[in-house]
């Protein structure tokens, strides 16, 4: 870390310095190379050494990011065009060149072509720079997301369907079966499609967002049928989840998460869901009550480290994840941004 950003500050300065040396030589040629140290100690190379460095990095770190890539482009030409303005009244370069270089008696122009075209060059270089920055960015990511896609699907794998899941729900179809009830071939189906989910879809980036649903549906299907009337689970749907996508597994997680934490084979508990889709974003919620024997902590558990890790990768500044826990309840919100 400390190495990069001496690596960036030496970037920056020859950067800066390389700018520069276009006027400085400009003008070091037409006054010659003694009034050089004159020029660097005047107070208006000052004004027009801070004119372009205050330009060039509220340009960068501000007006790019914060209003022209995220599409505030109203804002951003009307802040651009007052800058120029301010540049085209202020004129650095004239000003330095008239009452610094110039001969006595000679007036300021009116229209200063080099501190525009400065002003478009330094905008350019803003421009230039940052979008390669990003470009570098989202190269990075995409690699660190191949790197940890394998380990990430084993990952997932063991999180969410363990063998005691498999083990226990296996035994209540065979106890279905042996009783003869008439939803063990349907219990059967909710089995296979789930591990039909985990294990073709798991490899996928994204997945309609129908299949994670139907998954967790039949997970809790399942589930309700090991536990009986023990177990209160509400699972609601806002909204249209036809047309939306999402990585797969990442709400299966939660929901495996409630089951493994805030059920009791002698207590009743309670397990909330809801999904809420809008056409800018899918907000996620899931509540259950927390037993104090088996109470998880705020980062607890394989899936939900990975879960963090996977929307760090795929949603960067695209989402909000907030986890409480309280001695009654662990809540999960999560948001979403399309």
């Amino acid at each position: 870390m400390y190495r990069l950003k001496v690596t960036t500050l030496i970037k920056h300065f020859n950067g800066w310095l390389i700018c520069l040396s276009i006027p400085l030589v400009f003008m070091v040629g037409h006054a010659g190379w003694p009034r050089l140290r004159m020029i660097l100690s005047s107070p208006f190379f000052l004004l027009f050494f801070l004119s372009y460095f205050f330009l060039y990095y509220l340009h960068t770190y501000y007006l790019f990011p914060q209003l022209y890539l995220k599409k505030h482009w109203t804002k951003y030409f009307s802040v651009m065009a007052s800058l120029l303005a301010l540049f085209y009244y202020l004129q650095p370069f004239d000003l330095l060149f008239v009452y610094v270089l110039a001969p006595p008696g000679m007036q300021r122009q009116g229209f200063d072509i080099v501190s525009i075209f400065l002003w478009i060059l330094t905008i350019a270089l803003s421009v230039a720079i940052e979008s390669t920055h990003r470009w570098h960015l989202t190269e990075q990511w995409a690699l660190r997301a191949e790197a940890g896609k394998a380990s990430a699907e084993l990952a997932f794998l063991k999180a969410q369907i363990n063998p005691h899941f498999l083990f226990n729900t296996l035994n209540n179809i065979y106890s279905l079966a042996v009783t003869k009830k008439e939803n063990t071939a349907e219990c059967l189906l909710k089995l296979s499609n789930i591990l039909r989910y985990i294990t073709d879809e798991v490899h996928q980036e994204m997945v309609p967002l129908q299949l994670e649903v139907s998954c967790i549906q039949d997970f809790i299907d399942l589930q309700q049928i090991r536990l009986g009337d023990n177990m209160q689970v509400h699972f609601n749907i806002h909204g249209n989840i036809s047309h939306c996508n999402i990585i797969p597994l990442i709400l299966m997680t939660f929901v495996e998460n409630a089951f493994k934490y805030g059920t009791s084979n002698r207590e009743q508990g309670t397990i909330c869901i809801s999904l809420n889709v809008t056409d800018h974003q899918l907000k996620f919620y899931c509540r259950n009550t927390c037993f104090h024997m088996k109470r998880p902590d705020n980062s607890s558990g394989i899936g939900i480290a990975n879960s963090r890790h996977r929307l760090e990768l795929l949603y960067p500044d695209k989402h909000v994840l907030n986890i409480d826990v309280t001695q009654e309840h662990y809540t999960v919100d999560l948001t979403l941004h399309h």
